[in-house]
């Protein structure tokens, strides 16, 4: 059966595999040094998409398994990782059901992709139970402000773009979540970015109605949004971006 995740990733995935805003060496970085990432360590990486966290720990010298429930975006992964020398398991699998036993995992990480997440509980109750109580759980998504109508604003246009797209989760919503799969946050940011409104549209081959009608929602952002959403109106196509969430937790 074909998902709605895997109709929208199977044909992009050599465009998440070069994304530069995903590979970007400053959040990777971070990522690996907040989960203390270190030679020897078990990691999991869910939802992998093009393997640019898996890469990372792996580069750090963990033995990392690479979730993903796309085919295609794991074998992928697996072949950019074999040019860069580095060796990694691949697993098959929902982000919400894991083929793994308790307890085992040092690390887990899911990097902007919570998103796509039906049911964002079930998620994280699963990642909690893959974890023993020394372990790191680390968290980057789209997010969003705790204005719900900015909330809805967004997740329309996401949607708009991404079909697979299910929700961008405050930072409110996230720590309320995180209590009900047994996680405690010890560590939460926020960043804010600009789409490069062309890449980011044809990253997933957006068609022409779609993407004039995603401009078109940007141009009639209100101005008190603007800051929030990184708006620039001036600009042809007009800029907005996403914001995005940071967060770490362990488990209580």
């Amino acid at each position: 059966m074909t998902t709605p995740y895997r109709a929208s990733f199977a044909p992009a995935v050599e465009h998440y595999v070069h994304s530069t805003s995903h590979a970007d060496p400053v959040s990777l970085a971070r990522m690996c040094a907040l989960t203390g990432a270190v030679r020897g360590q078990l990691a999991l990486d869910v939802a992998c998409g093009g393997g640019h966290s898996t890469w990372a720990l792996a580069q750090a010298g963990c033995r990392v398994v690479a979730l993903d429930g796309t085919p295609e975006m794991l074998k992928a992964c697996g072949g950019e990782g074999r040019k860069r020398g580095l060796t990694f398991d691949r697993a098959l699998g929902d982000a919400h059901r894991f083929p793994f036993r308790h307890g085992v995992f040092d690390i887990v990480v899911c990097r902007i992709a919570a998103h796509h997440f039906a049911n964002p509980l079930a998620a994280l109750r699963e990642m909690s139970r893959v974890m023993h109580r020394k372990s790191r759980l680390y968290i980057y998504d789209l997010s969003a402000p705790d204005s719900e109508a900015m909330g809805r604003w967004i997740d329309a246009v996401e949607s708009l773009r991404d079909p697979s797209h299910v929700c961008c989760w405050s930072s409110r919503a996230w720590e309320g979540l995180a209590i009900g799969a047994g996680l405690r946050i010890v560590h939460s940011a926020r960043y804010r970015r600009q789409y490069d409104m062309e890449n980011w549209l044809g990253r997933m081959g957006v068609k022409p109605d779609v993407r004039q009608a995603i401009r078109e929602r940007v141009k009639s952002v209100p101005p008190s949004w603007w800051d929030d959403l990184s708006v620039e109106v001036g600009k042809e196509p007009p800029v907005f971006g996403t914001p995005l969430l940071e967060f770490v937790a362990e488990k209580f």
